[in-house]
């Protein structure tokens, strides 16, 4: 369903207030725009009837005005007034007139089509597949009450159609807009997308990207409805949780306080984090305890299983989007806490072993920093009994242990393949950078307090990340596998890249048609083994498949190129991807290589391409 209140062009209130000279000259007897109306109706004899005091109504407007013989003769009529009307009329036209189009087929789609958001309302539009909806209606709705619509019919149905937003304001998608308006609507982004009307308009979009982006959208719709109840279980969760854990505070009294005060003395613990743990563990006992949020993630299981890294819509994805995953891994490894600005001084021993535990707690990772960069770094395993024994006694004996860590720089553009042979300590965040640390468990700094504090000092490290017990644990333990982490497959993760696109033709008489597309093309790249695949990101969809299909003539090679874009697109060398009316397409990947400045490799790849093939030729380079 299309509902869009411009969905027939100008409305009449409009038209008046930019073509307001028009409409005065009309009702002139003696204006030569008018004189020309009457002639026209006159000499061609059309069935119509000019209102003597020049007064059309809105009806008359639409019908002969803006369509019709007599609104093809006014077209051609020199008058500013009256072609600033059919210029706003053609403007707005263009977008229904392209969604018509996409959606021409009637073997395949039903379109219906409406002016007004209280025509369909709940119920009503789960007959739907899919609703594209205007943003901004002129008939008194603004942005805020198109959201209220969205979130009153959409975001309380089970099973809401899929939804494409379209707006005049590409301020909307800037991240920070975007995310206010999904909350405030209640809608993920795997059921809304939200296009801006340039971009449909745009050339490398229109009709075959309007319904790519269309059949992506329905597919993932069951995906959508039910990440949306999950997200609404969470938030029920939430709040739940935080009552019951509130109304455990309120019932404590100064005697039990004082008892886990105690508590956290005798064991040299510092009572802040003592006591926060201690609440922290009963807020996640009540969130643990809500069987509905187990059942929606059993839920949402069932339905990202089936579906394929190709029926998805990549649209809005980009390096945020890799880097809200690294903060995912990063809020899972590590805890949630200030750092000490300056953890070590000179001559500031004894104030180092009294709160040794806060100056360098268990499971803390120690960085050598240089330029912003993490050079090296060590991660203290010592338990914390042995801790807080160094913190109470002067002349402890007890070893701090700390284990080396490798530095691997893990940024957005940095893709690693999943080795189950060893523990990697992922995604800790540090300046804006991102980095992993492979434990060596065989290399092993031990000694007593006095030696650790003076090899971190003189060596300048500092606490750059303290990690979560049970990691700790792992470590001691020496764990050669690693643990399961939300979304972390064992398949490395992806990153974030560009390519060059290339349209490549040798003819039988080896002359050749080579051209490549202006810009670069950004894309999630994934590695599985030796085998590469490529996802095309946000409006390079559309470019690079417009540029493509330029090359040829016929509708149906042009829908199979921006199938092909819309895909998961496996980099091989030269493979074939469909054949048509003797018209072969083939892709040609070739990976740009640091050592060959010149790409005289690249040149030579394309001399060994096949004759009378059509290849698009795709130059990508890994980041390792």
């Amino acid at each position: 369903m299309f509902i869009d209140d411009e969905i027939s062009g100008i409305s009449f209130k409009e038209a008046q207030a930019i073509g307001e000279d028009f409409f005065t000259k009309i009702r002139d007897y003696e204006d030569p725009l008018r004189k020309f109306i009457e002639t026209i109706i006159s000499k061609q004899k059309l069935n119509i009837e000019f209102p003597e005091d020049g007064e059309i109504s809105e009806k008359f407007f639409q019908e002969f005005i803006l369509n019709g013989q007599l609104a093809s003769c006014l077209r051609g009529y020199d008058d500013s007034s009256l072609a600033s009307i059919f210029s706003k009329h053609d403007l707005l036209c263009e977008i229904p007139n392209i969604i018509k189009t996409a959606f021409s087929n009637t073997d395949l789609y039903e379109l219906t089509c409406c002016s007004n958001l209280k025509e369909y309302t709940g119920e009503n539009l789960v007959q739907f597949d899919l609703v594209i909806l205007d943003w901004i209606f002129n008939n008194g709705n603004s942005a805020d009450n198109s959201n209220e619509y969205i979130r009153e019919n959409f975001s309380k149905l089970e099973n809401s159609p899929a939804i494409i937003l379209l707006t005049s304001h590409s301020e909307i998608l800037n991240i920070e807009n975007r995310i206010t308006f999904y909350s405030r609507t209640k809608i993920g982004a795997g059921l809304l997308i939200i296009l801006t009307k340039d971009q449909v308009q745009n050339v490398d979009f229109r009709v075959h990207g309007f319904r790519q982006l269309s059949e992506k959208a329905i597919v993932q719709k069951e995906f959508g409805n039910k990440f949306k109840q999950y997200i609404a279980t969470w938030e029920n969760t939430f709040e739940n949780a935080a009552q019951r854990t509130v109304k455990n505070l309120w019932q404590l009294d100064p005697y039990i306080v004082k008892n886990i005060h105690k508590d956290a003395i005798l064991d040299s613990q510092p009572f802040d984090e003592h006591f926060n743990n201690f609440i922290l563990l009963s807020h996640l006992f009540h969130i643990e305890s809500e069987d509905d949020l187990n059942q929606k993630a059993y839920e949402l299981d069932k339905i990202i299983e089936k579906l394929d890294f190709s029926d998805l819509l990549n649209l809005h994805s980009s390096k945020i989007s890799i880097e809200t995953h690294r903060n995912l891994l990063f809020q899972y490894y590590y805890k949630g806490r200030n750092l000490p600005e300056k953890m070590f001084n000179k001559n500031d021993l004894e104030n180092f072993r009294k709160n040794i535990l806060k100056r360098l707690p268990f499971g803390s990772i120690i960085g050598k920093i240089n330029n912003n960069i993490i050079e090296e770094a060590y991660v203290n395993i010592t338990q914390p009994c042995n801790l807080s024994d160094n913190a109470r006694k002067d002349d402890s004996d007890r070893s701090i242990f700390l284990m080396r860590l490798v530095v691997l720089p893990a940024d957005v553009d940095h893709v690693k393949t999943y080795q189950s042979d060893r523990l990697t300590i992922k995604s800790l965040k540090f300046n804006g950078k991102f980095y992993d640390f492979e434990p060596k468990p065989f290399n092993i700094l031990c000694g007593p307090v006095k030696e650790i504090y003076e090899f971190i000092y003189n060596q300048k490290y500092q606490v750059i990340g303290v990690l979560r017990p049970e990691f700790i644990l792992s470590l001691q333990e020496a764990a050669a596998s690693n643990l399961t982490k939300p979304s972390q497959t064992r398949i490395d993760r992806p990153c974030f890249g560009s390519a060059k696109l290339s349209y490549f033709f040798k003819e039988s008489n080896d002359k050749k048609t080579y051209e490549t597309y202006e810009e670069d093309l950004s894309f999630f790249l994934k590695k599985e083994g030796k085998k590469h695949t490529i996802s095309f990101l946000g409006q390079g969809l559309f470019s690079g498949a417009n540029f493509i299909a330029k090359f040829f003539e016929q509708d149906t090679i042009k829908e199979k190129i921006y199938k092909f874009f819309f895909s998961t697109i496996v980099l091989q060398k030269d493979s074939e991807i469909f054949s048509e009316n003797k018209i072969k397409i083939r892709i040609s990947a070739i990976e740009l290589n640091d050592s060959d400045p010149t790409n005289i490799g690249y040149s030579r790849n394309l001399d060994n391409l096949s004759k009378n093939i059509h290849y698009i030729v795709i130059q990508y380079k890994i980041f390792v």
